[in-house]
C-alpha cells in the first residue's frame, strides 16, 4: 500500500521530527509534474523514483462543464501508475479544473456561484480517485499580487474563503482521508491568510490541513547565494506564515529558480534549509518542474530529457536514509 499523508500530517510530522533527531533526512521531497504536456511534462513513475522524488503534484484539467469531469480517462493511468510505484500525488484543483473563473475583477457574488460549480466538481473528483489522491490542493496563486489577461488567479481573502471552504467540505464528503491544503501562496504576505481566516465562517477557521506556499525569489540561507540574491531569506519567510496559520504545517508546493548561475545547488541548499530550520513545520517541499519543456528554465531535466545539475542536487539530497511512516 503507497505511503499517504492522510491524517492532517500527524504521521509527517512525527516522523520528520524522529529522522531530524536521529539525524536523517527528515523532509518528503516533491517534484511538479505535467501529464497533459505529454512530450515534455509527464515522466513515468520509474522516472521519478529515480530522482528518490516521493511526491509528484499534478493540476487536474478539464475545460468542460458539469460537475462530472471529461478527462478521467487521461489522468487515470498517470495516477494509478504513481500509486503503483508508492509515489503520493498531490492533485491541483483550481481554474483549470473548472471553467469560467471570475478572475481578479470578479465580484464575491460571481465567486460564489462558481464556487458551487467548482465544489461540485472537486467533490466527483475525490469521490472517483478516493485516496489514491493523498492530497488535493485548492486553488493556485490565490493572492498573486500582479495578474494578468493571460494569468489571472488571483481572488479577494472574501472570495478565497469561501471557495476554500466550499472545495474542503467537498473533498472530505468524497475522501475523507485525504490532506486538503490551501493553494499555493505567491505573494509573501502572510496578511493574506489572515484575511481569509477573519471572512471564514465561522471566523477565524481555516478550512485546510496545511498551507501552500510558493516562496519564488528567497534565498536559502542568508549568505547562500550571496547576501544581496533575491528578496528575502526562505526560513525568515516560513516563520513569518508560521506565526500567523495557527498549528497547520507549511508544504512548498513550488519552489525553483531559472537563474542558471546557482541553478545547480539550489535544491540541496533549500531542502537543507529547511531542515535545519524546522522541519515539523514544513514537512513537504515539491520542486518546480520536471522539464524544461514545461517552463524554460525551471526543470531538472532539459528538452532532450538530460539531467541537470539541479537533477543531481535533489537526489542527492533525497537519496538520504528516510522511512517514511506506514
Amino acid at each position: 500500500r503507497p505511503f499517504r499523508l492522510s491524517r492532517l500530517a500527524v504521521c509527517v510530522l512525527l516522523a520528520a521530527a524522529a529522522a531530524c533527531a536521529a539525524g536523517q533526512r527528515s523532509l518528503l521531497c516533491g517534484i511538479n509534474v505535467d501529464p497533459m504536456n505529454t512530450a515534455y511534462g509527464n515522466p513515468p513513475p520509474s522516472a521519478v523514483e529515480h530522482l528518490n522524488s516521493t511526491w509528484v503534484r499534478v493540476e487536474f484539467q478539464d475545460g468542460s462543464t458539469g460537475a462530472q469531469p471529461q478527462q478521467f480517462p487521461a489522468y487515470d493511468p498517470v495516477v494509478d501508475g504513481f500509486v503503483a510505484a508508492r509515489i503520493n500525488v498531490l492533485m491541483i484543483l483550481d481554474y483549470s479544473t473548472y471553467p469560467g473563473s471570475p478572475g481578479s475583477s470578479g465580484t464575491l457574488d460571481q465567486w460564489q456561484a462558481y464556487a458551487k460549480s467548482f465544489a461540485e466538481r472537486a467533490s466527483a473528483i475525490a469521490a472517483h480517485y478516493q485516496d489514491k489522491v493523498a492530497a488535493y490542493e485548492i486553488w493556485n496563486e490565490e493572492d498573486l499580487a500582479d495578474p494578468s489577461p493571460s494569468y489571472d488567479p488571483t481572488m479577494s481573502p472574501d472570495a478565497y474563503a469561501y471557495l476554500l471552504h466550499a472545495g474542503y467540505n467537498a473533498v472530505k464528503g468524497s475522501s475523507p482521508h485525504s490532506v486538503v491544503v490551501m493553494g499555493g501562496l505567491a505573494s509573501g504576505n502572510p496578511a493574506y491568510v489572515t484575511s481569509v481566516m477573519q471572512a471564514a465562517s465561522p471566523p477565524g477557521t481555516l478550512y485546510a490541513d496545511a498551507v501552500g506556499l510558493h516562496p519564488y525569489g528567497q534565498r536559502p540561507f542568508p549568505d547562500w547565494p550571496s547576501s544581496t540574491w533575491g528578496f528575502g531569506v526562505l526560513t525568515d519567510l516560513l516563520q513569518n506564515y508560521v506565526n500567523v496559520i495557527g498549528g497547520k504545517p507549511i508544504w512548498i508546493t513550488e519552489v525553483g529558480t531559472n537563474d542558471l548561475s546557482v541553478q545547480d545547488d539550489f535544491p540541496s541548499q533549500t531542502f537543507l534549509s529547511i531542515q535545519q530550520w524546522n522541519p515539523a513545520a514544513c514537512p513537504v517541499v515539491m520542486w518546480f518542474c520536471w522539464s524544461d519543456g514545461m517552463v524554460d528554465p525551471f526543470g531538472v531535466v532539459d528538452v532532450n530529457n538530460n539531467p541537470k545539475g539541479s537533477y543531481f542536487s535533489y537526489q542527492g539530497y533525497a537519496n538520504q536514509t528516510f522511512v517514511p511512516p506506514q
